[in-house]
């Protein structure tokens, strides 16, 4: 397959509304001595408009356009690992759900 489809994959932005874990983000999609090529915005209300702060600029923009694919999903203590009382996937994936349907609501122009 991969004979046939060339694909590429570019981090074009972030969300995160926790502060430690949006500089973990930044962190840890940048190399070491270079500086983040991406945008990292502070809370999904920048879907509303297309325009918030960006944390790695330093002012406010547009979100990035012109994305083929938005992957997106939930932050879910209840699954999570680091969490010992965590449960089992299916307490989140109907969230995680809409929460995928709605950014390709954002990003597919057949929509």
């Amino acid at each position: 397959l991969s004979d046939l489809v060339n694909i590429g994959v570019k981090h074009v932005f972030a969300v995160e509304k926790d502060e430690l874990k949006r500089k973990f983000i930044i962190q840890a999609h940048t190399a070491p001595t270079q500086k983040p090529s991406f945008c990292c915005f502070g809370d999904v209300e920048v879907f509303k408009t297309m325009h918030g702060y960006c944390h790695v600029c330093k002012e406010a923009h547009a979100v990035p356009d012109g994305i083929d694919f938005l992957a997106a999903g939930t932050s879910c203590k209840n699954v999570s690992k680091e969490n010992v009382k965590h449960g089992e996937y299916t307490q989140c994936s109907f969230l995680l759900h809409q929460v995928v349907f709605a950014c390709l609501k954002v990003t597919c122009p057949s929509r």
